[in-house]
Order: C-alpha cells, then structure tokens, then sequence
C-alpha cells in the first residue's frame, strides 16, 4: 500500500467512524427522548386515575327559618342534632374530576341521651357525673333521589347509579337524601318531646369513590348492588 492508498484508506476510515458516531449519538438522544416522554405518560395516567374528589355534606332546617344551613362538624368528627333536626336534614355530594368513578358514601347514625346522677363522695357530699347512653335503634328511613341506590341494611352504604364525571375539572352538585322519613321506630319510642333537647343524634358522613374499571380490585366486590 503506498502513500496516497493510505491516506485514502484513513479518510475513510475517519468517515464511517464520524458517521458511527453520529448515528450513535441520534440513537442516545432518540432512546432518552422516548424515555423522557414515556415517563411523562405514565405520570400523567397517574395523575388521571386519582383526578376525582368527593365530599358530603349534610343541612338542616333550623327553627323558624326557611333556609338550609349546614351542618358543622365538630372536633371529633362528626355531627350533634337534635331529633327535630335530624327529621329535617338534606344530603349533597360535591364531586369533582374529569376520572370516571363511581361513589359511595355512608351516613352513619348513633343515638345517644345526654343524662347525670348524683351520687355520694367518701366525704359524705354529692357529686354530680354526666354521662351518655346509647339508645338501639332501627335504621332510619330516607327519601333518596332518583340517582341514588339505597343498600345500607346490607352494607352501610348509598351508592350512586350511575358513573360520575365532570367537564374540565367543574363542581357537580348533586342532592342524594332528599327526606328522613322516619328516625327508627325504636328511637320514636324512646323520644319525649318535653325532654327532645336531653336526646341527640351523632352523625358522620363518608364518600368514597373509585375508578369505574376497578370495582372490584378496591371495593371487593363482583358486581355493584342493583346489578
């Protein structure tokens, strides 16, 4: 091989190995590119399978007044009416999310009587302890709107029809009790109306929502309940 062969041979060279190079390059910016926007999809899905908010809320008539007011939830977590509160109270749910979910929520209910003795100390004087008894009841009776599924002598809970979604993110409003039709025929025995302020209902309110293609994986559950 003489001089000028050589120099041709290593121009070539230098070429397929620039062009290697190159490509090799194209393919590392291609594959992190891919990976980069890979990435930003699943987080996006992510993102879209939890996109869903829910709560409830629960009004009431107050006396003399022809308005709602809501109920406030105290401390402790729930919510203290007397039982001609409780006959007045309406529910809504507030949802938001552009995810398709169905939902749930559970109106637990426990009755109680705010009552004291008195009772003697060691030292002969009177003390006075206030305390509360539960009183058993029956379920309540409510009137529920058209899109509400009622199972909760079965397992406690009110089930939305149909598959909720909102458009870009807006708050849908939807009124699921509409009525107490009856507190419980045990508690109607039990109330005095001279005495309807000693007597309290407690109740908390609960939503619970899920992607509606995974029923079964989170509420463990084959079917929903009017399946």
């Amino acid at each position: 091989m003489n001089l000028i062969q050589f120099k041709k041979y290593i121009t070539k060279r230098n070429v397929i190995l620039a062009t290697f190079s190159l490509l090799m390059i194209i393919g590392l910016i291609c594959s992190s590119t891919f990976s980069r926007y890979k990435s930003l999809e699943q987080l996006e899905a992510a993102a879209y399978l939890e996109n869903f908010h829910a709560i409830a809320r629960l009004y009431y008539i107050k006396d003399g007044e022809t308005d709602r007011r809501e109920a406030t939830i105290n401390d402790e977590g729930y919510i203290e009416l007397t039982p001609k509160e409780f006959e007045t109270i309406t529910v809504d749910v507030e949802y938001t999310g552009k995810a398709k979910t169905y939902c749930r929520f559970k109106l637990d209910c426990s009755w109680i009587r705010h009552d004291s003795e008195t009772v003697p100390d060691e030292n002969g004087k009177t003390i006075t302890h206030d305390y509360i008894e539960l009183v058993p009841h029956d379920y309540p009776e409510y009137t529920c709107s058209d899109e509400i599924y009622n199972n909760v002598e079965k397992d406690g809970y009110f089930y939305f029809n149909d598959i909720l979604e909102s458009e870009e993110n807006a708050v849908e409003h939807y009124n699921v009790i509409t009525k107490v039709k009856s507190v419980g025929k045990d508690v109607e025995d039990l109330i005095d109306p001279d005495k309807d302020y000693s007597q309290r209902v407690r109740v908390s309110l609960g939503v619970d929502c899920v992607q509606y293609n995974r029923v079964s994986e989170l509420w463990k559950m084959n079917k929903l309940p009017w399946w």
